[in-house]
C-alpha cells in the first residue's frame, strides 16, 4: 500500500522483521489465491441529511462516529480515521478518487433522515476500486435508539466485510450508559471536540471551544459516575490544557485526574483508559519511559487508532528511538491520511535527524497536498535555511505574510527570528507588531513575553537597553513559577542574563537546564537544552567549552544545531574565525543534502 505522503522509514530490527513476514505473505498470497486475504481498509465517509435540522446532521454525524469506534475495534480491518474523511462531506465525488486518496478498499455512504421521533437510514458498500455498490439496505429506527442502530450497522458491515468481530473487537452489547442524556451529552461533547480540530484550533484556538466540551462531559459523568467513556474522553480533555497554556490551578485541569482515576476503577485494562493514562504520563508528567507499556497495550486493543500510534510515535521520539517512532508515525498517516498535523510531525522528525533531502521532500509534498498554509510554506523556505545559511527566501515569503491584515501567531514568531538571522530589522518590527498579547508563539506552540521578543529584535540592532534586559528577565521569571522545569525557559532566562553581565547566575541557569533535561531522558528537547548552554558559554567568552558542546550535539538529533543557525544566528557570532567551529560546520555539511530545485 503506498504511503501517501511518500515515507521511506528505516525501521529497527523488529520492524524489519514485521516487514520481511508482510512482504512474504504477499508473495504467498500471490502464488497461492486465497491462502491469504488482504486485510480491508474501510472509510465511512459522512452520511447525507438533505435539508435536516441541525439536530439531524449531530445524529448523522454521531453514527457515524461511533460505527467507526466500533469498527475499529478489530484487528481484521484497517479503518480510516474520522478526520480524514470528513472532507468529502456534501457534494457529488468520484468514489474511487476518494478511495484512491484515502488508500482505501472499501467506502460507506449513506444518506439519514429524521421523521416524527423515527429515522430512516439507506446505506450501501461501495468497492473503492470499480466504485460498484457491493450491498445496500435501508434502516427504519426510532430516534431515541442511536446507539442499537450504530450496532446493527456495525454488524452488518463487519458480515459484508466478511470480518468476524469477536472477544477484545466485539463491541459491547449494551449502551455504554443507561442514561440517554448522558448518553446525548458525551456525544455532544464528542462532536465538540472533532469539530473543534477540523477548524485546526484544538491548540490555538478559542478558549470557549475547550470549555464546552469539558463541561458537556461534566454534565454526562454527574447523570452516570459510572460512565466509563465519558470519563476517558474527560481526561482527554483536561490533559490537553498543559499544551493550551491554561492557568496550572485551573479546576478543570484538576477534574482530569479525577476522571482518569474513575476510569481506571471501572475498567483498569480498557484500551481508551490505558491511552488516557498514557496522555497524563507524557502530557503533565513528562514520564515518557512509563507511557510506553500502556500504549504497547492500547494499540493491541484499539489497532484503528491513529491518537495511539500518534502519540506512541512521540513517545518513541522522546525516549531516543526514532525509527520506531517513524513507524509509528507511518502507521497514524495511513490509518488517518488527511491529518497535516501528523506529516507535520514527520517532516519535523526529517529535520531533528539532519535527514534533509527527506524533510524537503515531506515539506514539498505537505505544500502540495494542503495548498494555501502559510506556516507550512514558510517552514519549507526555513529548512533551506537550515541547508545553506541564505535567510533570503525565507525572508522575501515572510515579508509577503506579514502585509496581510491577520497572520498566524507561529508566522509572526518565525518571522521574528529571521529578522534575526538575516539581520533585517524591518521585518522584525514588522513581526512584533503581529505577534498575539502572549508574544513570541513557536510552531511547537511554546510562548515567551513580547518583553523578551522585543530584546530580541533590539540586541539586532545593538541598541539594547538595560530597562528592557531587566524587564525580560522579570517576565522570564515570572513564567517560570509556572514552568519550573521548563528547559527552554531556563536557557533563555540564562541568556538574558548573561547579556546583564550576570555570568554565574547565568551558567548555574543553563547547568540547571540540562540537569533536568538528564532526569527526564528527552532525546527531543535535552539538546536543545544543551544548545541553549553553548550559548550561554560563548557569550560569557567560555568559547572552546561551546563549541565542544556544540561538536557533540553534531552527533545526535537536535533541533537547534544545524548549519544555517550555526553562520547566522547571533549567538554564535563570538565563535566565527574559530578551527574547531570551523570544523564543526564542515561536519554539518556533510548530511545528505537535498537538489534545491525542489523549492516552488
Amino acid at each position: 500500500m503506498p504511503d501517501p505522503l511518500g515515507f521511506d522509514s528505516r525501521k529497527g530490527g523488529n520492524s524489519l522483521r514485521l516487514l520481511l513476514v508482510v512482504g512474504l505473505l504477499h508473495l504467498f498470497a500471490s502464488v497461492l489465491p486465497g491462502a491469504v486475504r488482504p486485510t480491508p481498509s474501510v472509510a465511512i465517509l459522512p452520511f447525507a441529511a438533505p435539508g435536516a435540522s441541525e439536530e439531524t446532521v449531530f445524529f448523522a454525524s454521531s453514527v457515524v462516529e461511533e460505527m467507526q469506534v466500533a469498527l475499529g475495534r478489530s484487528s481484521a480491518l484497517n479503518v480510516i480515521g474520522q478526520q480524514s474523511v470528513v472532507r468529502y462531506a456534501g457534494g457529488a465525488w468520484d468514489v474511487r478518487r476518494v478511495a484512491q486518496e484515502l488508500q482505501a478498499t472499501h467506502l460507506v455512504r449513506g444518506r439519514l433522515e429524521s421523521r416524527d421521533e423515527q429515522v430512516e437510514l439507506e446505506i450501501e458498500l461501495v468497492d473503492g476500486a470499480t466504485g460498484a455498490i457491493l450491498w445496500s439496505n435501508r434502516l427504519v429506527r426510532p430516534a431515541a435508539d442511536l446507539f442499537k442502530l450504530q450496532q446493527v450497522l456495525t454488524d452488518l458491515l463487519a458480515r459484508q466485510l466478511e470480518v468476524e468481530m469477536s472477544g477484545p473487537d466485539r463491541p459491547p452489547a449494551d449502551a455504554p450508559t443507561p442514561r440517554r442524556e448522558a448518553y446525548e451529552y458525551y456525544l455532544r461533547a464528542n462532536f465538540a471536540h472533532r469539530a473543534a480540530l477540523l477548524a485546526g484550533r484544538a491548540k490555538t484556538g478559542p478558549k470557549d471551544a475547550r470549555i464546552e466540551e469539558i463541561e458537556l462531559l461534566q454534565k454526562a459523568v454527574e447523570l452516570d459516575p459510572d460512565f466509563y467513556l465519558a470519563h476517558c474522553a474527560l481526561a482527554r480533555a483536561c490533559h490537553r490544557l498543559p499544551w493550551e497554556r491554561w492557568d496550572r490551578q485551573d479546576p478543570r485541569r484538576r477534574a482530569g485526574a479525577v476522571s482518569l482515576a474513575r476510569a481506571g476503577a471501572l475498567r483498569p485494562a480498557g484500551g481508551e483508559y490505558l491511552l488516557e493514562r498514557a496522555r497524563y504520563a507524557c502530557w503533565s508528567a513528562s514520564a515518557y519511559a512509563l507511557a510506553r507499556p500502556d500504549l504497547v497495550a492500547a494499540e493491541r486493543l484499539l489497532p484503528n487508532s491513529a491518537d495511539v500510534f500518534a502519540l506512541r510515535s512521540l513517545v518513541e521520539r522522546k525516549l531516543g528511538c526514532w525509527e520506531e517512532a517513524e513507524y509509528a508515525l507511518e502507521r497514524a498517516l495511513r490509518l488517518d491520511p488527511n491529518v497535516i498535523r501528523y506529516a507535520r510531525q514527520a517532516a519535523l522528525m526529517a529535520e531533528h535527524r539532519r535527514h534533509y533531502a527527506r524533510a524537503f521532500e515531506l515539506r514539498r509534498r505537505i505544500c502540495e497536498r494542503w495548498p494555501g498554509d502559510e506556516l507550512d510554506a514558510a517552514l519549507l523556505a526555513r529548512l533551506e535555511f537550515y541547508v545553506t545559511g541564505d535567510p533570503a527566501p525565507l525572508v522575501r515569503l515572510l515579508r509577503r505574510s506579514l502585509a496581510r491584515p491577520r497572520v498566524r501567531p507561529e508566522v509572526a514568531g518565525l518571522a521574528l527570528l529571521a529578522a534575526r538571522w538575516s539581520g533585517d530589522a524591518a521585518l522584525g518590527r514588522r513581526a512584533l507588531q503581529q505577534l498575539p498579547p502572549a508574544g513570541f508563539v513557536s510552531p511547537n506552540l511554546m510562548s515567551f513575553p513580547r518583553s523578551w521578543c522585543a530584546l530580541l529584535l533590539a540586541e539586532l540592532q545593538d541598541a539594547a537597553t538595560a530597562e528592557q534586559r531587566q524587564a525580560a528577565a522579570e517576565e522570564l521569571f515570572s513564567l517560570l513559577q509556572e514552568r519550573p522545569t521548563d528547559p527552554l525557559l531556563l536557557g533563555s532566562l540564562g541568556l538574558v542574563l548573561a547579556g546583564q553581565g550576570r555570568l554565574d547566575e547565568a551558567a548555574g541557569l543553563a547547568e540547571r537546564a540540562v540537569w533536568l533535561q538528564s532526569k527526564v531522558d528527552d532525546a527531543v528537547d535535552g539538546p536543545d537544552a544543551s544548545t541553549l548552554q553553548a550559548a550561554i558559554l560563548a557569550a560569557s567568552g567560555r568559547e572552546a567549552e561551546a563549541v565542544a558542546i556544540l561538536t557533540r550535539l553534531a552527533a545526535r538529533p537536535a533541533f537547534l544545531l544545524h548549519r544555517g543557525l550555526l553562520l547566522r544566528d547571533p549567538w554564535w557570532r563570538r565563535l566565527q574565525g574559530r578551527a574547531d567551529f570551523a570544523s564543526l560546520l564542515e561536519v554539518l555539511s556533510r548530511s545528505a543534502l537535498p537538489p534545491l530545485d525542489l523549492l516552488p
